[in-house]
């Protein structure tokens, strides 16, 4: 038990003191669609913006620098609008709203090389959201009519731009799916109810 701990906190220590490992804090906004299958309630979904934070631990895995792998702690708030059909007797739409917080790990692929003022590189990698709560204009979802785990994928473009040695800014943007129905049953529209994502961040990173 003693080794295994002791091989365990090794193992932590030479990954934080590699002068290969980062952290980045980056915030921004996401605008987010619910996509669905048109029914006799509803006849489209709009897109809506909020809130996207992310901390991630890069860590490279070749020489040269130009493969990383990146693990991220995320919360985010995805927004939509579904349009009420004009044959109901009430019009308008009715706002959707979810909280979650997620986990994503990604592959970091640099484009250019370490020694420049700048890196722009590409990402790719699954994520795994936990939604803790949901709303309908305003008022809470019941538990059983939405899932708490959704699994998804997220790709994204970015620039670290260095202020110096150790310290960058971090520019991002792309694109987030899911791959499962964020609903159960909720307004007829558990046979299809996926976000699709676009997303810009800012932030900064630093070398440990």
């Amino acid at each position: 038990m003693k080794l295994r701990l002791f091989l365990l906190l090794a193992f932590f220590s030479i990954l934080v003191t590699s002068a290969q490992n980062s952290i980045e804090l980056t915030t921004g906004i996401t605008v987010s669609k619910l996509n669905f299958e048109e029914n006799f309630l509803f006849s489209e979904a709009e897109s809506g913006s909020s809130v996207f934070v992310n901390l991630g631990y890069q860590y490279e895995i070749d020489k040269k620098g130009k493969m990383a792998l990146v693990f991220s702690a995320e919360f985010l708030k995805r927004n939509s609008s579904l349009v009420i059909q004009n044959s109901q007797p009430i019009t308008g739409s009715t706002s959707i709203r979810f909280m979650q917080l997620g986990f994503s790990p990604k592959f970091r692929y640099f484009l250019s090389q370490k020694e420049n003022d700048y890196r722009v590189f590409l990402g790719a990698g699954p994520s795994f959201r936990y939604n803790f709560d949901a709303t309908q204009n305003g008022l809470e979802i019941e538990e059983e009519s939405f899932e708490r785990l959704v699994i998804g994928g997220i790709y994204n473009i970015g620039l670290n731009y260095y202020l110096s040695n150790r310290t960058a800014i971090i520019l991002e943007t792309g694109v987030m799916n899911d791959f499962q129905n964020n609903f159960k049953e909720f307004f007829a529209i558990n046979d299809k109810s996926k976000f699709f994502d676009f997303y810009a961040r800012i932030g900064v990173s630093y070398q440990l």
